[in-house]
């Protein structure tokens, strides 16, 4: 008894002691804020290692190297200096103009980032996608010497997405467009590497899909389904209406036309311009598209549209699966979008003092599971980052912790002119407080052998295990969740009902300690095991 009064009490603590949600967290840097100070550039995509680093990727330079810039930081938003040049990795592909953009992490830590390169002889710009190492360095053992060209042809070939497939192949979406062909791209783009970083032939043709396209379009922003197939965002241009699109693919490259009835999930806002940044896949299947669109009040709004799983408009959302902010006297945008576990959407986006867009600020929005802003985070719902500069985010991520980080570049009217800019925020300290409930939930159940009967029906084997780890003993409906010990959701899978024997596939994951939470029968039982 006396050890459960000690947790509560303790629990206690934790809640008068957490930070309002939505505030910069103080302990980031000096104020919250860290800047970039040895290098210019500019964050273009954040990732978070397993261990809490942080990873910026995007474009920028020193001692006149310049193109493909990655950062990584520790956790306390110090320059990691065991990474690359003093935390930092400068790659230039051509002299004419490289820069990268959109990032992932392999499951084994290698990073890997995508841009475009100018190259001489070749007209306009081509795709450019590179491979670091943990450390820092170049990974030699993908395409030449870790990097690949491949020109498709076109005079303008922008990367939108990253995706990283569970058996390691890497697909990379875009647009295509010539110079002279007016207000946007016409042509989308999708292309599947293997594992060392050549075509997979067996995608699409040969490696390469394209789809071509009447009206004007951009792609922004790219989902893997857990059934492999490929969700693809963007917004159209029409001669009638502005539209945000989804598109879906089959693992092999194929339209999927099951989705929307012909491959394509549209939500069309008439004469008002609209602009996709982002797309997101929910845990429960559904999709939400992030961006801006043209108001009334001749404002842009920060935008956000969710589709259900087959396509429709998810009118459980918003308004009939519409929701736009206005930031009163602003212009505001959504650049990146991410979910809580808890289902509340968080956004990173910029409001812009004038139409111009200069004077920009990061923005940092966090909205209910129907699309309402969260009125507990920030101030309403709403916390604007002013820095005294133009600055502006384009990428968000969420800490283990549950600390939030924003990521983007701050310019000065004075060389080096643009610096990578991350912010971290504070937020509800779901973490902390879950685990201290666990312990006390768990410490009862223990002691009044709430979960006697259920450990003793459970069994994995075997342990240590290589590719296949089995489960017994489950009752119907039963949730099966592995969890690194960094805290990490490694798989997530529910079952169907009366499923008492499971083969769960463990091969995707690194060799490691891990924890299966078992949901079953109205109980929670972990399990330790060891994936060789």
């Amino acid at each position: 008894m006396k050890l459960i009064f000690t947790l509560v009490a303790l629990c206690f603590s934790v809640l008068l002691n957490a930070q309002k949600a939505g505030t910069l967290d103080k302990s980031f840097g000096d104020t919250g804020v860290v800047m970039g100070s040895t290098y210019s550039g500019e964050c273009r995509n954040l990732l978070i290692q397993t261990d809490g680093k942080i990873i910026s990727t995007g474009t920028g330079g020193y001692n006149n190297i310049g193109g493909f810039l990655v950062v990584r930081y520790n956790k306390d938003g110090s320059t990691d200096l065991s990474f690359g040049d003093s935390g930092r990795v400068a790659t230039t592909l051509s002299q004419l103009g490289s820069n990268g953009g959109y990032s992932a992490l392999q499951p084994d830590g290698k990073i890997v980032v995508t841009g475009i390169v100018v190259l001489s002889g070749v007209l306009g710009q081509s795709v450019a996608l590179i491979r670091y190492n943990t450390d820092g360095s170049l990974d030699n053992s993908f395409g030449n010497n870790g990097t690949i060209i491949n020109d498709l042809g076109s005079e303008i070939e922008d990367p939108s997405g990253i995706l990283i497939q569970p058996d390691g192949k890497i697909v990379i979406t875009g647009s295509l467009h010539n110079y002279d062909e007016g207000s946007g791209p016409n042509t989308i783009y999708i292309l599947r590497y293997n594992t060392d970083g050549s075509l997979d032939a067996g995608f699409a043709k040969n490696g390469v899909y394209k789809e071509a396209s009447l009206d004007p379009l951009e792609t922004a922003g790219a989902a893997l389904q857990p059934d492999g197939k490929i969700l693809l965002g963007g917004d159209y241009e029409f001669s009638r209406e502005h539209a945000f699109f989804i598109k879906r693919y089959m693992p092999n490259g194929t339209p999927d036309n099951t989705f929307s009835g012909d491959g394509e999930a549209t939500y069309g806002f008439g004469d008002a311009v609209s602009h996709i940044s982002s797309i997101y896949l929910q845990d429960d299947g559904k999709i939400v598209a992030a961006g801006s669109s043209y108001s009334s009040s001749e404002r842009n709004n920060a935008t956000l549209v969710r589709f259900n799983a087959d396509g429709s408009a998810d009118n459980s959302f918003g308004t009939l699966g519409l929701v736009t902010t206005e930031i009163a006297g602003y212009s505001s945008e959504i650049k990146d979008i991410t979910e809580q576990t808890n289902h509340k959407i968080l956004i990173a986006g910029n409001k812009f003092d004038s139409s111009t867009k200069d004077s920009a600020k990061f923005t940092l929005i966090r909205y209910l599971e129907n699309g309402a802003i969260d009125s507990s985070f920030g101030t309403s719902g709403i916390t604007i980052t002013d820095l005294g500069f133009n600055e502006q985010a384009s990428s968000i991520a969420l800490q283990n912790d549950n600390k939030i980080v924003l990521g983007g570049y701050l310019f000065k009217l004075a060389p080096p002119y643009y610096f990578v800019t991350l912010a971290r925020y504070n937020n509800d300290d779901k973490t902390k407080k879950q685990i201290i409930v666990q312990k006390i939930k768990r410490y009862i159940q223990t002691h009044n052998n709430a979960q006697a009967t259920t450990l003793n029906t459970i069994s994995i084997y075997p342990n240590p295990a290589q590719n296949i780890l089995h489960v017994e003993g489950l009752s119907a409906n039963a949730k099966l969740t592995v969890v690194g010990f960094a805290g990490n959701i490694a798989i997530s899978q529910q079952l169907s009902a009366n499923s008492q024997y499971y083969n769960l596939n463990i091969a995707s994951l690194h060799a490691g300690n891990y924890l299966l939470k078992i949901e079953t029968n109205g109980e929670v039982v972990t399990k330790q095991f060891v994936k060789e």
